[in-house]
């Protein structure tokens, strides 16, 4: 399942001196948040891990699988309730023998959210 145009929208891409930035939209009324929860929506931590995967496929043009995690931090919350943009920056995107290894942070409303350091392999 893809959460692009679903879960989420890209709003902006850009790079600034190596590290590449996404702004991205979250959508409050996407299923997921129908679920996770009714109430009080919350991102789901996978579906951040997801993003940054999908991310990484746009950015390099590769069909891309998570294979490894690690120094993975939920610092706080990502609601889609508040409306406010978020940011994933992808401070380190370093090719591997069969993939890529990246270093990403989730920021939003001007506060870290969470960081990450995936291994994805081509598929």
């Amino acid at each position: 399942m893809t959460l692009k145009d679903d879960l989420y929208r890209i709003i902006e891409k850009r790079e600034e001196c190596g590290v590449l930035y996404y702004t991205l939209r979250l959508n409050a009324e996407s299923v997921i948040y129908k679920a996770h929860f009714p109430d009080m929506p919350v991102t789901p931590g996978v579906c951040l891990v997801q993003i940054g995967r999908e991310l990484l496929e746009e950015s390099t043009g590769l069909r891309l699988e998570v294979c490894g995690m690690k120094n993975v931090k939920f610092v706080s919350v990502v609601e889609p309730s508040n409306g406010e943009d978020i940011l994933y920056e992808f401070r380190k995107i370093e090719p591997t023998e069969d993939g890529i290894r990246a270093q990403i942070q989730v920021q939003g409303g001007g506060s870290v959210k969470a960081k990450m350091s995936i291994l994805c392999v081509k598929r």
